[in-house]
C-alpha cells in the first residue's frame, strides 16, 4: 500500500489486495470453541481474528507482530471493500482476548493442541503483543466515515449509528457496552479527501476524538 500511495500505480494496490488476501488465510475466521476446561473457554473468549503465528501447529496469536495492520484500512479506504475492514476488525477484537487482569499480554491466543490449548499464557507477556495494540489503538480509527455516501464502519469496541442528518451534518449514537471507559477515535472524511493518500502518522492530525463512559451513550455531531 505504502507503494502505490507514492507512486500511485495500480500494480501495486492489485498486488496490495492480494496479499490481504492472503492475509486472511493466516486469521482465524470464526468463533472456535475450545474445550470447556481451558482458561479462554471458561473466559468466554472469541479467537475470531486470532492470527496464525505457525500454520504447521495453528497456534494463533493477538494481532500482527509489531504492526497495527494498518495496510488493510489504507486498503479499505482507497477500495472501499469492508471485507479488508471486516478482517482488520477481527483482529482488534482479538487482541483484546489476550489482555490479562495486571494488563499485559502473551503471544498466545492458543486454540490448537500442539501445548497450552486454550491459554492466554497467564503470568506471561512479550513487547511485541503490547506494541502491536499500541499502535491498533493509534494508527486505526474507532470510527470510520464517509460523509458523502453516509458509509460508516467501526473497528472500536463501541456500537454506532447515524441517527440524523442533513446537507452540512451528521448526528452519531455512540454506545459503549463494556466495562471500561472509552476514547474513541473519529475520522470522517467525504470522496475528494479520501481520494488522497492517507500515508504514514496520518494518525497525528486525527482530533476528533469523544469519551464515552462504561455502558453508557452519548450524541456526537459530525460537520460534513
Amino acid at each position: 500500500m505504502t507503494l502505490y500511495e507514492v507512486t500511485g500505480r495500480e500494480m501495486y494496490l492489485k498486488q496490495a489486495a492480494d496479499l490481504a488476501n492472503l492475509c486472511a488465510t493466516w486469521v482465524v475466521s470464526f468463533p472456535y470453541l475450545l474445550p470447556p476446561e481451558t482458561p479462554l473457554a471458561r473466559l468466554g473468549a472469541n479467537l475470531t481474528g486470532a492470527v496464525w503465528a505457525s500454520t504447521q501447529n495453528k497456534h494463533g496469536a493477538p494481532g500482527f507482530c509489531t504492526q497495527s495492520g494498518d495496510a488493510l484500512f489504507k486498503l479499505f479506504r482507497t477500495t472501499g471493500r469492508a471485507e479488508y475492514a471486516e478482517l482488520l476488525r477481527d483482529v482488534i477484537h482479538a487482541h483484546a482476548e489476550g489482555i490479562q487482569p495486571n494488563g499485559k499480554i502473551t503471544e498466545r491466543l492458543t486454540y490448537c493442541d500442539a501445548d497450552s490449548r486454550g491459554s492466554r499464557g497467564d503470568g506471561g507477556k512479550t513487547g511485541w503483543n503490547e506494541t502491536n495494540g499500541a499502535l491498533m489503538a493509534l494508527e486505526i480509527p474507532g470510527i470510520y466515515i464517509r460523509t458523502d455516501r453516509s458509509g460508516m464502519f467501526v473497528f472500536d469496541h463501541v456500537e454506532a449509528s447515524i441517527v440524523r442528518q442533513d446537507r452540512r451534518k451528521m448526528v452519531l449514537k455512540i454506545t459503549n457496552p463494556t466495562r471500561f471507559d472509552a476514547t474513541v477515535t473519529i475520522l470522517a472524511e467525504d470522496a475528494r479527501k479520501a481520494a488522497r493518500p492517507l500515508g504514514e502518522n496520518a494518525h497525528l492530525h486525527w482530533k476528533e476524538k469523544v469519551m464515552v463512559k462504561a455502558g453508557q451513550s452519548i450524541f456526537h455531531t459530525i460537520q460534513k
